[in-house]
C-alpha cells in the first residue's frame, strides 16, 4: 500500500535501508496531515455521539476480536438487526476511557464482571510439526524445547508465558531464547498453523482451530480459574436497552 501511495504522488515516503525506514520530508508532511484528519474525525464522532446518536461501543483487544468476537457477530446482527454496535480494538486497554466505550472485554481479574473467556490454556502446533517432532496431547511439558516455543510480546497484562506454563507444572523453563516474538497473537496462531513452532493457546480464543484439525494439542492444559476475558460495563448509572442487549448476548457467548 506504501508503494502504491509512493507512485501515485511521485515522491519517496521513507529513506530505506537494510535494517531501518525513516520518513523523508514529505512522509513527515503526510503523517502530520493524517494525524490532524484523524484527530477532526475522532471529534466528529465524538460530537455525533453526544447528540444522542445511538450506537454501541464495545473494547476489545486485537486476538478477542479477530479470533472470538467477528466469527460470531451475525448471531448478535440476527437478534437486533437495528442494533448498531461500533468496535474499539486495541490491546491498550487504557485507551478505552478516551474513546467513549461502552463495554469492554479485558483480561485480568475482575470478580464482580461476567468471565466470557476462562484462561484454559494448551500448547498447540500444526498436525505436521506434531508428527515431526513426535508430540501429541499426552506429551510432558519436558519434551517441548525451547526452539520450537512462539511467543507473545505480552505487555503488562499477566497473560500466561510460556515461563508461568512450566512453572505451574513445576517443570523448569528452558534456559536457551525462546523464539518468534509477535506482536499480536492471531499472527503468532498463523505462524503456529504455518508449522513454525508452538504456541500456547486458550482455548475459548481458539477452540474452532482445534476442532478443524487445523492445531493439535501437544502438552497438558493449564488452567487459572481467577484469571480469564471479563465483561465490564462502563456505563451502569445509564438506561440504555441497546447496551442491556448486546451483554446478554456476549453473556450467552461464553466459551469453555
Amino acid at each position: 500500500h506504501v508503494a502504491h501511495l509512493e507512485r501515485w504522488l511521485g515522491v519517496s515516503l521513507f529513506d530505506r535501508n537494510a535494517n531501518s525506514a525513516k520518513l523523508t520530508t514529505a512522509g513527515n508532511l503526510l503523517a502530520q496531515s493524517a494525524e490532524k484528519a484523524f484527530e477532526e474525525l475522532r471529534d466528529t464522532v465524538q460530537r455525533i455521539r453526544q447528540t444522542g446518536y445511538k450506537s454501541v461501543v464495545l473494547g476489545c483487544s486485537i486476538s478477542v476480536t479477530h479470533l472470538w468476537l467477528l466469527p460470531r457477530l451475525a448471531g448478535l446482527n440476527e437478534l437486533d438487526p437495528k442494533l448498531d454496535l461500533s468496535l474499539f480494538t486495541t490491546d491498550r486497554y487504557r485507551d478505552y476511557a478516551h474513546n467513549n466505550v461502552d463495554l469492554s472485554i479485558r483480561f485480568g481479574i475482575y470478580p464482580n464482571a461476567p468471565l466470557i473467556i476462562p484462561e484454559h490454556c494448551v500448547p498447540l502446533a500444526s498436525p505436521a510439526f506434531a508428527q515431526r517432532h513426535g508430540l501429541n496431547q499426552h506429551s510432558g511439558a519436558a519434551e517441548l524445547k525451547a526452539p520450537w516455543l512462539l511467543c507473545y510480546d505480552e505487555g503488562n497484562y499477566d497473560w500466561l508465558t510460556w515461563e508461568k506454563w512450566f512453572a505451574l507444572q513445576n517443570t523448569r523453563a528452558p534456559n536457551n531464547r525462546l523464539v518468534g516474538h509477535y506482536l499480536n497473537y492471531p499472527l503468532l496462531i498463523e505462524r503456529a498453523r504455518a508449522g513454525e513452532g508452538i504456541v500456547l493457546g486458550t482455548r475459548g480464543l481458539v477452540q474452532h482451530f482445534i476442532d478443524s484439525g487445523a492445531l493439535t494439542i501437544v502438552g497438558p492444559q493449564v488452567e487459572r480459574p481467577e484469571y480469564g476475558y471479563y465483561l465490564l460495563n462502563h456505563r451502569k448509572k445509564t438506561i440504555n436497552s441497546d447496551i442491556d442487549t448486546v451483554i446478554q448476548w456476549l453473556s450467552q457467548q461464553q466459551s469453555i
